[in-house]
This record gives structure tokens, sequence and C-alpha cells, in this order.
């Protein structure tokens, strides 16, 4: 009598079958109990990446542990007593499979404090996690700083990833950081963040960071806190260094020493700018020869910049950056603005961008992506200006101006609802679109074929601002919705917004309350039309 034929299984399909339900914990659960085949891929999949330490603990024999009731009726694990070998066999097989160990306030809270001590007296110099490869540390608050101190039976030799967020610049977190350069050299990605001037250890962190990351030849992500000026042109010459995050200089940018030839195989820049927008240009500088797939400014600045400094950047980044690899370029503003008291609702002084200050952009043929949130915003003349820019940029799928209320560029913009054409034209991919535009000269809709007959079927959504509109949407909602038959919103200024910027005008509001009214008529028009268009479709199908 012939037994039942074992099916065959390959190791690497096994593998991508349970990779494929990564975080679906009760499916993989359930395969690691089907048969011997499936268990290994199944628990490696499982265990790979651990956000604290309940699930492991549970795994320990049930009378070591109880999980009590705090206050807050959350719940926390506390163990009965100290560990022996023969008690954690199995929490130590399951410990071998994790991959990346993640820590945060949240997880830690599930832990009793005491539990890293019987940890550490059971381990002594091992390693909880033999083969991580990730470990993630976020402090979050001074009491998640208690378990800091056992920090390095987290740790493994086969480290690559290491990203920590201190809860404040003790003399321990500096130890610990000026060793990892030593211990684990072969570290890819490094990202370390700090509080800004939460006491005096702070430049001797900085000046530490600064000093080891250039030991780190492999590293090919790094995101910092802070680097001191003379850090980086040491950082340019990192030969496989692909991401750059640096949120603040600890020295006047000026003094650089520009790298020619710096950072070959960057790809990602994002640089916070806290002093004067020229810094930027100076940082840009190092990246001559550098194949910059995203750039991203944040900029918080308090002061009134002209159109020409902002033309100066973006004449840097053309300059500085490859016209065939730039793929996204964001300028963000982290400053908030308040709101105007009511005796201020005058336009807010000074002009916006103008198209002569983006016109540096427009040799960047390879955007995707462009969201630029000067504090004035963009102001456009006419249909040359708008069919410049989607000529250029005619694989642009988001392209996004800051819109803010009660702007100079607001009332200035020409641009009309039909100047959007070229947008249709020669931006097939755009999705989502942000100008200021001139609504008062609504597209005549009883000559000939609306836009010509061009349509664009992927824009989805168009942001408007508190732009001046005509007492008539409809013509506006028929023009946008015969052009871009996919367009399903026509975001205007919230609600609120118009309501405090238009509280003292009195009865129907003031020229921004009935601009707002075209607008928001027309967006819901949008819906209407589009059910007219398809009920035509039956009808002249029906007729075929």
């Amino acid at each position: 009598m012939s037994s039942t034929p074992t099916l065959p299984f390959i190791p690497e399909i096994l593998n991508i079958i349970c990779e494929q339900l990564f975080l679906n914990n009760l499916t993989l659960a359930c395969l690691a109990r089907t048969c011997r085949a499936l268990e290994n891929p199944a628990l490696n999949v499982f265990w790979s990446h651990l956000n604290g330490l309940s699930k492991l603990l549970r795994c320990l024999p049930s009378h070591l542990w109880e999980e009590k009731i705090k206050p807050d009726r959350s719940r926390s694990i506390v163990l009965l007593r100290s560990l022996a070998p023969q008690d954690c066999e199995r929490m130590m097989q399951y410990a071998k499979r994790v991959w990346q160990f993640e820590l945060d306030s949240l997880s830690n809270t599930g832990v009793e404090t005491a539990v890293y001590d019987v940890l550490h007296a059971f381990l002594k110099d091992a390693k909880l996690f033999p083969n991580i490869r990730a470990l993630v540390w976020e402090g979050l608050g001074v009491d998640f700083c208690i378990p800091f101190k056992f920090f390095h039976i987290f740790l493994g030799p086969s480290l690559y990833k290491f990203d920590f967020q201190c809860c404040g610049n003790s003399a321990q977190h500096i130890s610990m950081i000026s060793t990892l350069g030593e211990l684990y050299p072969s570290i890819t990605s490094f990202a370390f963040h700090w509080p800004q001037s939460v006491n005096d250890d702070e430049p001797q962190t900085v000046k530490i960071v600064s000093e080891m990351i250039p030991k780190w030849q492999h590293l090919e992500t790094l995101s910092v806190s802070n680097l001191t000026y003379s850090a980086l042109p040491a950082v340019s010459t990192l030969p496989s260094l692909k991401r750059l995050q640096v949120n603040q200089f600890e020295t006047d940018v000026s003094r650089l020493n520009v790298q020619k030839g710096g950072f070959p195989a960057l790809r990602n820049l994002n640089v916070v700018v806290q002093t004067e927008i020229a810094d930027f240009i100076r940082i840009l500088e190092h990246l001559d020869s550098s194949p910059v797939e995203s750039l991203t400014m944040y900029f918080c600045v308090d002061e009134d910049h002209t159109p020409a400094s902002w033309k100066n950047v973006f004449a840097a980044v053309r300059d500085y950056c490859h016209h065939d690899t730039l793929l996204s370029l964001n300028v963000l503003d982290l400053l908030e603005y308040p709101k105007l008291e009511p005796e201020e609702k005058v336009y807010q002084g000074g002009k916006g961008l103008t198209y002569d200050a983006i016109n540096p952009l427009l040799v960047f043929h390879n955007l995707l992506n462009i969201q630029i949130d000067t504090p004035r915003g963009l102001y456009l003349s006419d249909y040359s200006e708008t069919k410049a820019m989607a000529s250029s940029w005619t694989r642009i799928k988001i392209l996004m101006f800051k819109l803010p209320p009660y702007c100079q560029s607001g009332k200035e913009s020409k641009i009309t609802v039909a100047d959007l054409l070229p947008f249709a034209e020669y931006c097939p991919h755009l999705e989502k679109l942000g100008l200021f535009i001139d609504g008062c000269s609504a597209p005549n809709i009883h000559e000939g074929k609306l836009g010509h007959g061009l349509t664009q079927t992927a824009l989805t959504e168009l942001r408007v601002g508190d732009s001046h509109a005509c007492n008539d949407a409809f013509p506006i909602a028929a023009f946008l919705s015969s052009v871009f038959p996919s367009l399903g919103c026509i975001c205007a200024l919230p609600d609120e917004d118009i309501e405090y910027y238009d509280s003292d005008a009195g009865g129907d509001g003031g020229p921004r309350t009935r601009s707002h009214k075209v607008w928001n008529v027309a967006d819901q028009l949008l819906e209407n039309l589009v059910a007219v268009r398809k009920q035509e479709m039956v009808f002249y199908t029906s007729q075929q």
C-alpha cells in the first residue's frame, strides 16, 4: 500500500508567500501550525519586526510573569522572579528571528522597568537579538529614558540601521554614540535626533556626531538634528550616501568650504534652513555632480523675502542640480503665520513669486512633483506663462503653489480658467494643481467646442485658494468639466477662513465671501455635469 506522495516545497517560493503576509499575524500563525515546511518561513516573517517586548515576554512560561492593570487601565507585564536558561529557551528561539526591533513610549508602557533589570542580569554580555539588523529607539518622554542604561542588550553584530530619538542630551547618550562608529563600522542607515538647546551638552553632542559620521564609509542614509559647519565637506565625500537630512547647522553656513565633486551618489536631500535662505544656496554648491532626484527645503525664516531672492534660490537649484535626474522639488514653510486682526485686514504687503522668479526651474523636464510654499504665493499674468510651465513640465503629476489668504498674489493673478488649457495639452499625468486664478473672466461656453476639444483625464483636484470669481459658476464648472472630465474637487479656502477674513464686511459678506460661494457652487456642479455626460454617452451608444 503506497503512502501519500510528499509535495515538493521550494523554500524560496514559501518565503515569498509568507513575506506577502507581512503584518497579517493571524494568518502567519495559522500557516506556522499547518505543516513543518511552512513553520520556519511563517515564523521568520511573524517575528521579523518586533515593536516592544510584550509579545516576546509572553513566550516565557506562564508562571514567570503576570499582567498588571495600572490605574489608567493600561496593562503592563512584570516578571515574578529572575530567569534561568531553561526558562528562556522558547523565548530565545523566537528572539533569533527578530531583524528589526522598535521601542517607543507607547510600546514601552506595556513593560515594567524592572523587566529590563531581570533581562540584563540573565543575558550578561550576550545579546537579546543576535541577528538584529535595524534598531528604532524613540524616546518621547523623561520616563522613557529609564531603560536606556540597558541599551546595549538590543544591539547585535549584524546591525546596519540605527534610528535613535532621545529625550535629552545626557552624557550617557553621548558616550553611547561615540562608540557606535568603532563597534558597528558597517552601518548603512543612521538617524540621530535630539531636542534642541535642552542643556549644555548639546554642543558636545553635535561635535561627536559630526566627527563620527565620516567614519562610516558605507553609509547610505543619514538624518541628524544638527551638524557642525566643518562636517559637511567630510560628509560630502561619503561614496555611498544616497539620502541626507539635516535640521540645523551648528555654525554659519557661509563659512563652508565647498567640496567640488561632493555627494557622488546623493539622491535625496532634505534641509531645514533656520537663518537665511541664502544658506541653502551655499549647501547646493556641494551638489554640482550629484544625481539628486528629490530636493526638499524647509524654511522657518521669519522675514519677508523678495521674488528676486527666491529667484536666486531657484537659479542655484538650476545651476547645481542635474536637469535630467531631479524628479521632486519641495520648498516648504515651517512657520505658522497668525491670522490678521480685523483692523489689519488689508492685502498682505509684499508681492509673491512671479513667472520670472520660477523661470530657472523650467529646465527640469522630468519633474513629477513641485510644491512651493513661499509666504506670498505665486501670481501669473497670461496664457503664455502657463503654456511655458506646462510645456516644460510634461511629466508633472503634482503642481502646487501656496495659496495664502488675503495676499497680494491672489489679487494680482491674471490667468483665467481658459489659461489652464496648456496643462490639458502638455501634462497628461497632472493629478493635482494649485494656482491663483482670475475667475471673473469666465470662458465663453457658447462658441464652438469647449477648450478646442482638448481633454485631460488625470486631473482630480484643483486648488484656487481665495481667487476672485465671477457671479456665475456654471461657465467655470462647464469649462473645467469638459476639459478635465475626471476633476472631482475645486478647493477654495475653508469656510472658517472666509468667515474670519470677511467677518467685518456686513450683509452678504465681502468680495471673498462672494467669490468663495461661486467656487463652491462650481465644485457642486461638477458632479452634476459628470452625471449628464454619462447619460449622454448612454443615449448616443443606444442610437448607434
